[in-house]
């Protein structure tokens, strides 16, 4: 089985907690908000054992377009991805709803 390690791009980290502070201050709920943050982070580390399997994809979000990318879904948002040999890259997390293509 191939392992592969994991970056967060700039972008992907502040679409996390973005997220997280969204459900904590506009939600008032702080343990839903850690929970989502536990949640989706471990969908993610996920990724390190299954990354290859999901199907390449081209994904659009407002200007934005991912060519040859995959996605993983958690709880209503994408976790859009891409492999560089033994590393995947996290591009963005937005809610699928965003993405148009």
């Amino acid at each position: 089985m191939k392992l592969y390690d994991l970056f967060y791009t700039e972008k992907a980290e502040t679409d996390i907690l973005s997220i997280v502070n969204y459900i904590r201050s506009n939600l008032y709920s702080p343990f839903d908000a850690e929970r989502f943050y536990r949640g989706i982070n471990g969908t993610i580390e996920n990724l390190k054992t299954t990354a290859g399997i999901h199907r390449l994809q081209t994904i659009q979000v407002s200007n934005d377009v991912f060519f040859g990318v995959s996605r993983i879904n958690y709880k209503g948002f994408a976790i859009i991805y891409t492999l560089e040999e033994n590393l995947v890259i996290i591009l963005r997390v937005i809610h699928g709803s965003l993405i148009t293509g």
